[in-house]
């Protein structure tokens, strides 16, 4: 509660100090700022004990929502004279306790309202995932509307967080091919979507609107996460329709869903290579070659090892369809290129 109050009295005192004219204000509500961020490093679980067992609507929507609503209404109520320190300290302080307040909420809603759980599943790390993605988003779009220090380190930092939760979350510890826990849900709507697609898309959007405004190592960087989960998606999605909810990578694989990846990667593919042709997207034709590249080196490393007779012969089929389509394809747009750069003759 003493929380929370500083947090209200901090944005009637940027209030007051609207209506009065009082400068010095200002400075009130930065220090009011640091004792709230001193409180939160000292101990960051503002609601101590059962926060209660109401999804959404509960202790952390009061312990987290409300302070991060009233430094955020404070920054914008201070920043109408100019934007100082005071300012992006309070306003940092606001998305702080905003992606707290997501964080907890995720854990209460699967861990049954057990804050500090020593266990995390699949589903959980990535809604944490798809969190971080979601806030270095919005970030990025802050900055581009708005230039300023708050937005361009915050989303560095949710994208290093998002990058970290992926790589030791989603890839390793809690990836189910090897921790073998179950996926749930059923064969196609299961946990698989929101812990390993959603993030992808927003990963792949993250790289499409950080173009203009973040550096270029941020942007491929964006884009190779989202390749990076939707192929992890891809696998464990077929393997979920092969295997049943246990999906581990010591089951024995057959034929038929080996030979799945292989016209998946192919269709993914194809997929993008159309998108990119049909839209002129350059950056939607270089992930269809990633697929591409994926796929040859699935055929001729695996299937070559592992598929027999008919199988076998499918996948050098398919893929060399395929590949001449893509030649074909290639050599017509190539052709429209320099016809528009030629122009009519004269």
């Amino acid at each position: 509660m003493l929380t929370v109050a500083f947090a209200l009295s901090a944005l009637g005192t940027a209030i007051v100090a609207d209506r009065v004219r009082i400068p010095e204000l200002r400075y009130v509500v930065g220090a009011i700022g640091l004792l709230v961020a001193a409180r939160l490093a000292w101990d960051p679980s503002i609601v101590g004990g059962d926060p209660g067992r109401r999804l959404i609507v509960n202790w952390l929507l009061w312990g987290y929502g409300v302070p991060a609503l009233a430094f955020f209404l404070a920054s914008r109520v201070m920043q109408r004279h100019r934007r100082d320190r005071v300012v992006r300290f309070v306003e940092s302080l606001s998305i702080v306790f905003a992606a707290l307040l997501g964080f907890f909420e995720i854990r209460h809603t699967l861990q049954g309202g057990d804050l500090f759980a020593p266990t995390s599943d699949h589903l959980e790390t990535g809604l944490i995932a798809t969190e971080s993605l979601a806030f270095g988003l919005l970030m990025v779009r802050a900055d581009r509307r708005q230039p300023d220090p708050v937005y361009r380190i915050a989303s560095l930092v949710f994208g290093a967080i998002s990058f970290a939760v992926s790589f030791f979350g989603l890839a390793l510890f809690a990836n189910p091919l090897l921790s073998e826990e179950p996926v749930l849900g059923g064969p196609l709507f299961n946990s698989l979507l929101a812990a390993y697609l959603l993030p992808a898309v927003l990963a792949g959007v993250l790289a499409v609107v950080a173009r203009p405004v973040r550096p270029r190592w941020y942007v491929l960087g964006a884009g190779a996460l989202a390749l990076s989960l939707h192929l992890l998606y891809t696998v464990l999605e077929i393997r979920r329709l092969f295997q049943g909810p246990v999906v581990a990578w010591s089951l024995p694989t057959g034929q038929g869903e080996q030979w799945s990846y292989s016209l998946a990667l192919l269709a993914i593919g194809v997929m993008l290579l159309t998108i990119g042709i049909l839209r002129n997207s350059r950056m939607a034709r270089l992930v269809s070659v990633a697929y591409m590249v994926a796929a040859v080196l699935k055929v001729f490393i695996l299937d070559l090892a592992n598929l027999e007779g008919v199988m076998r012969a499918l996948s050098f089929i398919g893929l060399g369809l395929v590949l001449v389509a893509i030649g074909v394809a290639y050599q017509k747009l190539l052709a429209r290129r320099q016809a528009l750069s030629t122009g009519p003759a004269v």
